[in-house]
């Protein structure tokens, strides 16, 4: 059962890093935005849809909590090995 994705929210420091934003302004013909967990209105951008992945049982993103991406090997075999049952595809 799908479940509904919330609005974009404003981009800010406290729920992401600087580059995305760069890259979304420099992109004159960006239509599409790909978003793990929650979808961000970078720069207030119009007519650009949002594809969200959001993580069903909140497992992947307990696992790696934000900021604390270190690129270990346990957390590249869990990206790679999380079923894909647990995520669900949202568009808006």
């Amino acid at each position: 059962m799908s479940r509904p994705c919330s609005a974009p929210r404003p981009w800010s420091q406290d729920v992401g890093g600087t580059f995305i934003p760069g890259v979304v302004s420099l992109g004159e013909h960006l239509r599409t935005i790909y978003c793990f967990h929650q979808a961000l209105d970078l720069l207030g951008r119009q007519g650009v849809t949002y594809e969200v992945i959001k993580d069903r049982s909140n497992n992947y993103v307990n696992a790696i909590q934000r900021y604390s991406w270190e690129n270990s090997p346990e957390q590249r075999e869990l990206m790679l090995s999380y079923p894909d049952e647990e995520l669900e595809l949202q568009s808006f």
